[in-house]
């Protein structure tokens, strides 16, 4: 079964608390699986706008010292590609 994953990056825009544009980004960790995973790999690229319907998911595990550890993540269900729906800024009229 095929399998993959890739880092979603999720950012805000705020003003801080001395009123200046901040810009702050999550990673966000998703796993494909089956045929999700090879359509993701087939037809997805660096900076492509998706919209994802996933279970959030956490595991436990111990690292190389021993010290529990978890990792979040979220299990694709399904996935779309939206880069066909959003205008690019040279057709905004």
């Amino acid at each position: 079964m095929a399998c993959g994953n890739v880092q979603l990056a999720v950012s805000e825009r705020f003003k801080n608390k001395n009123e200046e544009m901040t810009e702050k980004t999550t990673w966000i960790k998703l796993l494909f699986w089956g045929k999700s995973a090879e359509f993701a790999q087939k037809s997805l690229k660096k900076g492509d706008l998706i919209a994802v319907e996933a279970k959030y998911t956490t595991r436990e595990f111990n690292d190389k010292e021993g010290k529990k550890c978890y990792a979040h993540e979220f299990v694709v269900d399904e996935f779309q590609n939206t880069c066909s729906y959003v205008k690019r800024p040279t057709e905004v009229s």
